[in-house]
């Protein structure tokens, strides 16, 4: 949390007196001298009292300004990160990067990928965005490259049209494999999803074993697994191949879906709540883009 300090020192005022030697003198002579120096005596001490007051106004306006700009900064703060929230971004993540935050670096979230370049979403809209080569030489073979789902901490430039990617904010869900070739390297290719869409269709491509497989993968991945049985308007045993799932996969949600005839579309919005973010696995032509758009 950004914060700002301002330290008030008060100045005490001693006044001295100076004693003076009285000599004889007539009676109304040191009565006037007496009214005289009483006079004075109470001046010094308004002004005193004058000075007290200025030095405590001058201290509680100043404490007030130092509040507003606490206020300032704070909401600023929060701002950002409220918005980064509304696009997953979690307290744990949040307090990861703290330190980068400090330095007024900025959270975004990363939404297409190709090679070194990236598209941010953040609190500026979208923006194109690449890793420093301080962070490509030090991550390049970790698995800590940026990937489409990853929240990232940037540095905004010109004028915020563009990004610097400095640092990765931890993931809390992420599909990896292993590279190609010998190395056992890792490979991520997405990250920080809340529920996994895993897709087979019903007709001929239908495979038990296919959807064991993929479910193996998200059990690993940190995400929820939701089975969707696709193109359910093209078969004649529903179900049956239904039931065949379910009881291949005890505990997981199996849905039977037609994005054309619009059928259990209303079950998989429930999945599509604040804050919610969805990965989609399966193989091509299963009808995961008809879906998309039979949703949007």
């Amino acid at each position: 949390m950004l914060s700002s300090v301002l330290e008030e020192r008060m100045n005490h005022i001693t006044e001295e007196g100076v004693g003076s030697a009285i000599k004889e003198a007539p009676l109304i002579d040191k009565k006037e001298r007496y009214m005289t120096n009483k006079q004075n005596n109470q001046s010094n001490e308004n002004n005193q009292n004058n000075q007290n007051n200025t030095n405590i106004q001058n201290k509680t306006n100043n404490q007030s300004n130092t509040n507003n700009i606490d206020i300032t900064i704070n909401t600023n703060y929060s701002d950002h990160l409220t918005l980064m929230t509304e696009y997953g971004l979690t307290k744990q993540q949040i307090q990861s990067v703290e330190g980068f935050l400090d330095q007024g670096l900025m959270i975004g979230r990363v939404i297409t990928q190709h090679s070194n370049i990236y598209t941010l979403m953040t609190t500026s809209g979208a923006i194109p965005a690449e890793a420093s080569g301080k962070y490509r030489f030090l991550h390049e073979l970790d698995g800590y490259s940026p990937v489409i789902g990853d929240f990232v901490v940037y540095e905004p430039v010109d004028n915020g049209t563009r990004g610097i990617i400095r640092e990765l904010v931890q993931r809390r869900s992420k599909f990896s494999r292993k590279v190609a070739g010998n190395e056992t390297v890792e490979q991520c290719v997405a990250a920080n999803f809340d529920t996994v869409f895993i897709f087979n269709a019903l007709n001929k491509d239908f495979n038990i074993r296919k959807i064991e497989r993929y479910l193996s993968i998200d059990w690993d991945s940190g995400g929820t697994p939701v089975i969707i049985l696709s193109k359910a308007d093209l078969a004649d045993e529903v179900e049956a191949r239904l039931a065949a799932v379910e009881a291949a996969a005890i505990g997981v949600e199996v849905i039977a879906i037609s994005s054309l005839e619009g059928t259990n579309l209303d079950r998989l919005r429930a999945y599509m709540g604040p804050r919610q973010t969805i990965a989609f696995l399966g193989a091509s032509g299963v009808g995961k883009s008809t879906l998309v758009n039979a949703l949007a």
